[in-house]
């Protein structure tokens, strides 16, 4: 696919439809569209248990029909099919997408199945005791250093599904505040602790600092003061398999530089995930995905839910002006989901240039956000329901709970959320408050706020592959629609770039007032 010559956005007609469409529907109410029978069947998709309710947005069937046909005309189809053809759709980097391979099983690539076996091997060396301590004891814990998307997906996944009975409890350090590894370490033993360095590149500085301090940390536990017995419990996972052994690691699993950081957890990155929740469930992940996979490959464009869940976004970001997307997941265990899909979301899709290089003139990646309900609902809720923000809103419910003696709380969870769908979109007329007359206006809340609600029979390993696969590919989709490279970074490597040569400054020439003087205070 010539992504170069795709039409560029702006005078595409079926986008300057919806900007009048949306003119036209600013003043409905949500609540009016639902006088019309079997809204809820018309805007609502499913698979597997797995359902997006996103009939409580402001769209009614002529805006849906004219959102398909702007995915139509962006070639979204061609678009996918070229990503699951591996073509260089990455096109800044001259590289394939290969994250959905690394979920493919039976039909997987030949190196992704080696390394898949490799990590198999491995896990089950430490759960069964081969692999043990320089002390002779077996692995009790696993400290995972990475940092960004060597991180996120595997803390989020093992938060996610862990139940307390984990034989190799995961630990997770990514920010090089000393604070985090002190946090982490002071609690932990070297005797019985795997080490595990994940990072693409095996040159990002934060990774590289917290590692050899973890080094230091391990060594300073052997009495004989063995640098290479230490490294027997350092893991490496990586892409530059040359430059982990050149730091001198020598178990080393790698994945294939194609797979985004973003979007490794699905590779050898999810070795701390496996290590502590056992390879069956990281498998089971896998499935998820790759159901969402095969899914979002052959589902029709109407039918499609991470297409549906780009184009709702569109329709909301792009026509009904929301600046950001608030995550809310009525589960604790999903409390990291916002801070995945922050990075999923923002480092994918925050771009200003198209795939023309050229400037964009219209709105790109929201900002991400959220947190979990309830504990969302006694803060930033105030601000969805009065505040002046223009705030659009995925609302991610669980309906079986992990504790099934807990049955009465999960139920009060669930019903709080379909509580805040419902206030959400109704809201508070002035004259609903007449008995109220002191205070009605205080009191008001404008509701007709836009959002979808995702619903999944249960929280395990299979569900939250789709979910996760879900959200990948919607962003996948929007670049596409944007005309934006959804699969570099750019931005992220100007400041460490600076970082690197502030470090290396010992003079103060060329530098700004500001930034001389708080260099000075470190001196």
């Amino acid at each position: 696919m010539k992504l170069t010559k795709v039409p560029p956005l702006n005078g595409n007609p079926h986008w300057k439809r919806l900007k009048v469409l949306a003119r036209q529907l600013r003043q409905t109410r949500i609540t009016t569209l639902f006088k019309t029978k079997g809204r809820f069947r018309a805007f609502s998709q499913h698979l597997e248990g797995l359902t997006l309710d996103f009939s409580k947005n402001l769209i009614n069937d002529t805006v849906w029909l004219e959102l398909l046909q702007l995915a139509k005309s962006a070639k979204v189809a061609e678009f996918k099919a070229a990503a699951f053809n591996g073509e260089a759709i990455n096109f800044t980097e001259q590289r394939a997408v290969s994250h959905m391979a690394l979920r493919a099983g039976s039909e997987a690539p030949a190196a992704v199945k080696k390394t898949l076996k490799a990590l198999e091997s491995l896990v089950n060396a430490v759960h069964q005791g081969h692999f043990k301590g320089f002390s002779g004891q077996p692995i009790s814990d696993v400290v995972h250093i990475g940092i960004g998307g060597s991180h996120l997906g595997p803390e989020l996944v093992t938060t996610a599904l862990s139940d307390g009975t984990e034989r190799i409890k995961a630990h997770f350090i990514s920010n090089v505040d000393p604070n985090n590894l002190h946090a982490v370490l002071s609690k932990l033993t070297p005797a019985t602790t795997l080490i595990v360095i994940a990072s693409k590149t095996f040159t990002t500085t934060e990774t590289m600092i917290n590692a050899r301090a973890a080094l230091k940390w391990l060594v300073a536990g052997l009495n004989e003061r063995n640098v290479r017995l230490a490294f027997n419990q350092v893991i490496a996972v990586t892409a530059n398999e040359a430059k982990a052994k050149e730091f001198g690691v020598e178990h080393v699993l790698s994945f294939l530089d194609s797979v985004g950081g973003r979007f490794s957890l699905w590779s050898t990155i999810g070795v701390t995930i496996a290590l502590s929740l056992g390879f069956k469930t990281f498998k089971q992940l896998l499935a998820g995905a790759h159901a969402m996979d095969e899914h979002f490959r052959s589902a029709p464009l109407d039918s499609n839910l991470p297409i549906t869940l780009a184009l709702i976004e569109i329709w909301r970001h792009n026509f009904l002006d929301t600046s950001s997307l608030a995550v809310i997941p009525y589960n604790y265990k999903l409390k990291l989901l916002p801070s995945f899909l922050q990075q999923l979301e923002m480092e994918s899709n925050g771009k200003t240039v198209n795939w023309q290089g050229k400037k964009v003139r219209y709105a790109t990646s929201p900002v991400v956000w959220g947190a979990c309900g309830t504990d969302s609902q006694h803060s930033f809720h105030q601000l969805l329901m009065q505040g002046n923000a223009k705030v659009s809103v995925d609302l991610i419910v669980t309906q079986q709970g992990a504790l099934s003696a807990a049955s009465e709380q999960q139920k009060m969870l669930v019903l709080n959320a379909l509580a805040q769908s419902k206030a959400l979109m109704e809201g508070r007329s002035l004259n609903q408050l007449k008995a109220d007359k002191a205070l009605a206006p205080y009191k008001v809340i404008g509701g007709n706020v836009s959002h979808n609600l995702i619903w999944l029979p249960k929280l395990d390993a299979y569900y939250l592959g789709m979910l996760l696969a879900l959200y990948e590919h919607k962003v996948m989709v929007l670049g596409c629609i944007w005309q934006v490279n959804s699969f570099d970074q750019w931005g992220v490597e100007l400041g460490k770039q600076i970082a690197k040569q502030l470090n290396l400054t010992e003079t103060s020439t060329g530098l700004d007032e500001s930034t001389r003087f708080w260099l000075q205070q470190m001196m």
